[in-house]
């Protein structure tokens, strides 16, 4: 049974090569400005961690002036969002800081072992191949 609210989806369909390349340049640019975007963030928050700090308290994070560094004397919104993140970082906040290592690309690798028999797995796709073959043929 469909699920609830996609009876009327119709698969999309590229009908020629010349859409199926204006579609993809259209991607590719949507892509890239995507990447200039997490960059320019990453940058953001890299200059905001480099930022020399010494006795600067949790509480008196509010008062720190961010656009003493030159890149920051005309913030950008994503500059705006990046120095409140650090701010909240700063204050304790786990998720800000996570979110920080994130997006500057110090985020720990997760890691999944998956143990099986691949021999075992093997014979069984193959024994479910030849079932479904017989039922296809009418023999099963």
């Amino acid at each position: 049974m469909a699920k609830p609210g996609i009876e009327n989806v119709e698969p999309h369909k590229i009908d020629s090569t010349e859409k199926a390349r204006a579609l993809g340049s259209i991607g590719g640019k949507k892509s890239g400005e995507a990447k200039r975007r997490r960059k320019a963030m990453k940058e953001a928050f890299e200059v905001l961690l480099s930022m020399p700090q010494s006795g600067v308290r949790a509480e008196d994070i509010d008062g720190l002036d961010f656009k003493s560094v030159e890149r920051l004397k005309t913030l950008s919104m994503n500059d705006k969002i990046a120095a409140a993140v650090v701010k909240k970082a700063a204050k304790g906040d786990v998720q800000a800081a996570a979110f920080i290592r994130d997006t500057i690309g110090e985020k720990p690798v997760e890691k999944l072992e998956v143990s099986a028999d691949v021999e075992k797995a093997a014979r069984e796709i193959d024994d479910l191949i030849a079932q479904w073959s017989g039922e296809q043929d009418g023999s099963g």
